[in-house]
């Protein structure tokens, strides 16, 4: 009512909106609310007192002070949480690149791992058919499949 002081009194007509629960959870709150509505019901309307507000032009102009230097205290806080921002943003780009990249190099490596398979297959095959050709011909050509074994 401090606050209103200046619009309570005289003519006016005050009208108060009190919202409760029928939670549980939130008895306390709608008991306190209920508390300060009868309050405000027995209250007193009547002319509007006038009092010296005690408040001197000097400590104005420092609450004033104070309050700009609060008001630029956050448009740097605002700034630096941009340029935060900002960073956490080109931060997470760079993340997605080096997923990216990873993933790339990871398909390129089971391509790799499968040519390497199959050159490995392709290499026991051969051994098998050099034994097999070795059996057959135990006797000729012996000195070119040993040249094809140690190239093998």
């Amino acid at each position: 009512t401090f606050f209103l002081q200046d619009s309570l009194g005289g003519d006016s007509k005050v009208l108060m909106i009190v919202c409760v629960s029928c939670e549980e959870d939130n008895s306390n709150e709608t008991l306190c609310s209920l508390n300060f509505a009868a309050r405000a019901r027995n209250a007193q309307l009547g002319p509007a007192k006038s009092k010296a507000s005690g408040v001197s032009d000097a400590k104005l102009r420092e609450r004033e002070r104070e309050l700009e230097a609060s008001r630029e205290a956050v448009r740097k806080m605002e700034v630096a949480k941009e340029e935060h921002d900002a960073a956490d943003a080109s931060h997470e780009k760079a993340r997605a690149a080096l997923v990216e990249e990873v993933e790339e190099l990871r398909g390129e490596r089971r391509i790799q791992l499968k040519k390497m398979e199959e050159q490995q297959r392709l290499a026991a095959q051969l051994r098998v058919q050099l034994a097999s050709a070795r059996e057959e011909a135990p006797y000729s050509d012996v000195g070119l499949l040993d040249v094809l074994e140690e190239d093998g």
